[in-house]
């Protein structure tokens, strides 16, 4: 993850920035527990706020004569979850990439990959918080994937319209860990330094059919059994 985040960092201050976007967003957080004494439903709507920065046209020519205007984003994101007192705030860091779908004139539509870092206010505690049975550690991994539908103005202002699915955990290295879903709506203002048309589509057409194979290997460890003594 921080190997990620650097990398993104370092795409999008390889270039002047471009772009700067603020949105706010709402939406329903699946939560993974009910209330332990009286079986009420957790879930609930949080609210949050996105202010990002980047650019469009990451990568050389060559790049962007394939994959078309992909558009790179860090976004700062504040969430401040239903039942506060027991989720908390999520404040995040996550770079984006956008990889243009359709465009036409001034509409454009691509599929969103973000993943970061997420911060977590209010974390599990058997004492004080035992019904926040999602986190249990303060830095987490926060992973959004969704779809945009952008609309340039004739200036430099353009329009966003987004949904999808925002995902905290932290891998189980700490339990519990049953995570926060937010299924969410996000609608947004932006500013380019120049007007420009929306995003390029890609043109990628994979040319060679021959099968290749690749090995892995993998360790990984998960506790079951947290609660089975209760």
């Amino acid at each position: 993850m921080l190997s990620f985040l650097l990398g993104s960092l370092a795409v999008i201050a390889g270039g002047q920035v471009t772009r700067k976007e603020f949105s706010v967003l709402s939406g329903y957080h699946f939560a993974s527990n009910n209330v332990w004494e009286t079986g009420l439903s957790l879930s609930g709507i949080p609210f949050g706020i996105d202010y990002g920065i980047g650019k469009t046209g990451i990568g050389s020519n060559n790049y962007r004569e394939i994959y078309g205007l992909q558009k790179a984003m860090l976004n700062f994101r504040v969430i401040k979850m239903n039942n506060t007192d027991t989720f908390g705030y999520c404040l995040a860091v996550l770079p984006s990439i956008n990889i243009p779908l359709f465009t036409k004139e001034k509409h454009a539509l691509s599929a969103k990959v973000a993943y970061g870092i997420n911060f977590n206010t209010k974390l599990f505690k058997e004492e004080t918080n035992f019904d926040n049975r999602a986190i249990s550690s303060p830095i987490n991994f926060g992973f959004d994937i969704g779809i945009e539908y952008e609309y340039q103005t004739i200036g430099k202002r353009y329009y966003t319209l987004n949904t999808g699915l925002y995902h905290v955990s932290n891998g189980s290295i700490i339990m519990p860990n049953g995570g926060i879903n937010i299924i969410y709506l996000k609608a947004g203002i932006g500013l380019n330094q120049l007007p420009q048309l929306p995003e390029k589509t890609s043109n990628y057409k994979l040319r060679d059919k021959r099968w290749r194979y690749w090995n892995y290997g993998f360790a990984a460890y998960k506790q079951m059994d947290y609660f089975s003594d209760m």
